[in-house]
């Protein structure tokens, strides 16, 4: 559910394969997911489900997601895979305690809750006399619930999100990608300043998460496979929490700072989440939370730039002509932010791709670029670019220079001189990609920057950007008001190409 593979019989061998050799090295039981609840619950799809999991029961699979009731109800898995220890999808949505009940005479093993759950204590503790009597009546079932997934708390189209992810073809982008998102998160993300307090994600107190297993969940279900950055996020978490810290997760310390209040607004928010059932409609208590703190919402220059992301309707490309790796919708993206910044500031130039999209606007008042012109950068497919050169990307800018002052800066990017670099208010890093390198670039150039500014990270997909560019704005002491990540497919020329780390920061 939610990625499209296309591989060779013998590449899918060699997955399986390394799965099992992962499990017969570490003993982490590897657990076969078949979610597509799209599929017809027929038995003729039963018959093929089985004949096809049978080589990777065979091979030692022993754990399964299924995604109907009614074929695990019918026995027939059962009597196939005896051994099969079997699990429920969380995209059925389980909220209820008959429902627990219903999944635990049908035959699963394992039953995944809605995720809103987590702040509605009295359906928790009703799933939890549920599970007893499951027990007693000789049908015990694990109870998981999920975390740090990161969505609004009651997302009216979630069950639509994943409709269409299961429903795509290799064509389509993945739902986040899709223009037909425009009118979910991305929107949420800029009109509500408070949405961080409002997503279905656990608190970041340890405290917290062990008042929910001690309630009676089994199994505590995190985020991983969609990007290695999710993946490092989620072992972060599980290293903290070993090490038996008070605090598992970055993004609240602007709310546990001393505010010169007897009370913090956010405890109060932390007593009150536990059963509030995502009524924001009745509540509203994390608006006024995030407003205790002084919370402004983003200016009005800010929230336009950020726009964008949101896909108000598949935007008109405009064709520069320039060759790059890049593609148009970055090109826009970078074009719409331009558009309402002064001071502009880019590293990795090559031959002028990004630059022309940010000059093209004609609103900038400065604009620098840095680069040493040295590397000859390729994609990793289709047809082979050019060779970089100064030159090149001089006579492509100066298309569109307009009455912008321009200077270009051939240079390792630590040895640019920032003297006359002052107030930048959009910064597009697309230098070196690796983690130290990131970070670095962050720390030197922080002293550009504007009171508030938009930094832009290309190639999030790489392994080190995000996490490189989150630790070099932490060292510059720069406090980030908005951020998003946006991962898609390797360059990808409808996408946003290597995908991009947008942060929003103040001084």
């Amino acid at each position: 559910m939610g990625d499209v593979f296309v591989i060779h019989d013998a590449d899918a061998k060699y997955s399986i394969d390394a799965a099992l050799h992962i499990q017969r090295l570490t003993k982490i039981p590897v657990s076969a997911t078949f979610n597509n609840v799209t599929v017809p619950p027929t038995q003729r799809n039963l018959d093929k489900f089985i004949k096809n999991f049978k080589p990777l029961y065979d091979a030692g699979v022993r754990s399964a997601t299924i995604p109907h009731t009614h074929w695990v109800a019918t026995g027939k898995i059962q009597a196939e895979f005896p051994e099969l220890f079997i699990k429920n999808t969380i995209l059925r949505e389980v909220t209820q305690a008959n429902e627990v009940v219903g999944l635990a005479k049908a035959g699963f093993h394992y039953i995944n809750l809605d995720r809103d759950l987590m702040r509605d204590r009295d359906s928790l503790l009703k799933i939890m006399k549920a599970k007893k009597y499951c027990e007693d009546i000789g049908l015990p079932v694990k109870i998981s619930l999920l975390a740090n997934e990161g969505c609004a708390g009651g997302c009216p189209v979630m069950t639509e999100h994943y409709e269409y992810n299961c429903n795509r073809t290799k064509e389509d982008p993945q739902y986040f990608n899709s223009p037909i998102a425009r009118v979910s998160c991305q929107k949420w993300d800029y009109e509500d300043s408070a949405i961080m307090l409002k997503t279905a994600n656990f608190t970041p107190w340890k405290e917290d998460w062990d008042e929910l297993l001690d309630l009676g969940i089994d199994t505590i279900k995190m985020h991983g496979r969609e990007s290695a950055t999710r993946l490092y996020e989620s072992m972060d978490i599980i290293s903290k929490y070993a090490n038996n810290e008070e605090i598992l997760f970055a993004g609240f310390e602007e709310y546990l700072e001393d505010n010169n209040l007897v009370e913090k607004p956010i405890n109060a928010w932390r007593k009150i989440i536990k059963n509030c059932k995502f009524d924001c409609w009745d509540c509203n208590f994390c608006d006024k939370v995030y407003e205790s703190k002084g919370g402004q919402k983003l200016s009005a220059k800010v929230t336009k730039a950020v726009e964008v992301l949101a896909y108000h309707d598949n935007p008109t490309i405009e064709d520069f002509g320039i060759p790059g790796l890049t593609s148009s919708r970055m090109q826009k993206l970078i074009k719409s932010i331009a558009s309402n910044s002064n001071k502009y500031l880019e590293v990795g130039s090559f031959l002028g791709s990004t630059g022309v999209a940010a000059l093209s606007c004609n609103t900038l008042k400065e604009a620098h670029f840095v680069d040493h012109w040295k590397e000859d950068i390729q994609p990793q497919v289709g047809d082979e670019l050019p060779k970089t050169n100064k030159e090149t990307f001089i006579e492509n800018v100066r298309k569109y220079k307009g009455s912008t002052v321009c200077k270009v800066y051939d240079t390792d990017m630590y040895a640019t001189d920032l003297t006359n670099i002052k107030d930048i208010d959009f910064f597009f890093y697309d230098g070196p990609h690796d983690e130290m390198n990131t970070k670095k670039a962050i720390e030197y150039f922080a002293e550009t920057l504007a009171d508030e500014a938009i930094i832009v990270f290309d190639d999030a997909n790489w392994e080190g950007v995000v996490s490189g560019a989150k630790a070099g704005l932490a060292k510059a002491k720069l406090n980030v008001l908005f951020e998003k990540i946006w991962i898609n497919s390797v360059e990808s020329k409808d996408e946003w190409w290597n995908g991009f780390f947008l942060v929003v920061v103040k001084k």
